[in-house]
């Protein structure tokens, strides 16, 4: 806990960062020190006041690239299980082992985090139940058992493979709850690929938000001009929320240009890729966007652009991606695919001259989205 010379409290580490080669003197030569002999990282603590909806966190360092991102989606009561497993294909070899992770839900798909509801397993076919645990310390329940109460939502069920080949199937209930059931497949020598990726697919908005929300945006990067501590970068004239403003004026943009410091030459380089996204709730079903960029002396049409939705907890690929990109600057280009349904929709773009200083940049004034307003 810091304080300015002007008496306003702050935070800060206690790190020697190394960022400013002028100063060769105070408690950590090489950094910069601050009017109060202070020279460690700033560190900043944000106080979000409670309502439903989605939180989400970003990462960035200092070039803009996404390190770390995590969301919270508000939960309603416990409504129904879901299931996830490690792998859908095992060895009839009477060892091989599955770990199903049971997911208590509510009635939109989203993890109760607090729900400690009992669950039965039940295995039949060529497998068994080999045993659950809900990795709660304090938790008398024999791993054997096969009920098992879940514990922040979760809970574990253990499957073996008999020595028969043939389907297990295995199916979860929970009183008052709607249960679930999935199929693994057991065979002498199973296929490649037989590990399956755990995915909790949102049926959509949780129960707490009855009503639609707005589509919002984001974007892996913004630019700007920044030139020391006086700074126009990522400002309100370039957000990714412009993409979705209905003002063709208006534009979100990767450009970006940081002028030379006592330590640090400038730099004005095209982005190699980024990518944009829009999310909105309840979830819906899509087929297209449409994508309006700005082509200028700056600005191109992406060398590639890739479509992807959100699948509960990954960006999975659209299927049947066709792209036509508008003649004119500043017109909306149209891709198409599959229908999905989903939360949100991710454009990955690539630039045409990554690294050029002059061209190369991607800047996109709408993001139309059909069916979702």
């Amino acid at each position: 806990r810091k304080t300015t010379t002007f008496g306003e409290p702050y935070l800060e580490t206690s790190e020697c960062p190394g960022d400013d080669k002028n100063y060769t003197t105070g408690s950590c030569p090489g950094s910069y020190e601050s009017p109060n002999g202070s020279s460690g990282r700033l560190h900043l603590t944000w106080s979000v006041p409670f309502q439903p909806g989605r939180l989400v966190a970003v990462a960035r360092d200092a070039s803009g690239r996404v390190l770390a991102r995590d969301q919270e989606t508000t939960a309603g009561t416990p409504d129904s299980l879901g299931l996830t497993t490690d792998r859908t294909a095992l060895t009839s070899d009477g060892k091989s082992l599955a770990y199903v992770t049971v997911h208590v839900l509510d009635s939109h798909g989203v993890q109760v985090p607090d729900a400690d509801n009992p669950v039965h397993v039940a295995v039949t076919g060529a497998g068994a139940f080999a045993g659950a645990d809900n990795g709660k310390e304090d938790d008398a329940e024999g791993y054997k058992s096969s009920t098992h109460d879940a514990f922040n939502g979760l809970m574990l069920a253990v499957v073996q493979a008999d020595r028969r080949p043939g389907p297990i199937r295995v199916r979860v209930t929970s009183p008052g709850l709607r249960g679930e059931q999935l199929v693994l497949q057991a065979s002498r020598h199973p296929r490649a690929g037989g590990v399956q990726r755990p995915v909790v697919l949102a049926r959509s908005a949780p129960a707490a938000l009855p009503r639609s929300l707005p589509p919002t945006a984001d974007a892996s990067f913004t630019g700007g001009v920044f030139s020391g501590y006086d700074s126009d970068f990522g400002t309100s004239t370039t957000l990714p929320a412009k993409m979705l403003d209905g003002d063709s004026s208006t534009y979100w943009s990767n450009r970006y240009s940081k002028v030379a410091t006592q330590t640090l030459n400038d730099v004005t380089n095209a982005r190699p890729e980024d990518w944009v996204s829009v999310s909105w709730a309840p979830s819906k079903q899509v087929g297209s966007v449409r994508a309006s960029f700005i082509a200028d002396a700056h600005d191109e049409l992406p060398a590639t652009v890739a479509v992807y939705y959100w699948a509960g907890d990954h960006w999975a690929p659209v299927a049947n991606q066709h792209v036509t990109f508008a003649t004119a600057s500043n017109t909306p280009s149209t891709i198409t695919f599959d229908p999905i349904t989903t939360t949100r929709l991710k454009l990955d773009m690539t630039s045409r001259a990554p690294y050029d200083p002059s061209t190369g940049n991607l800047a996109i004034s709408e993001v139309q989205i059909p069916g979702v307003t």
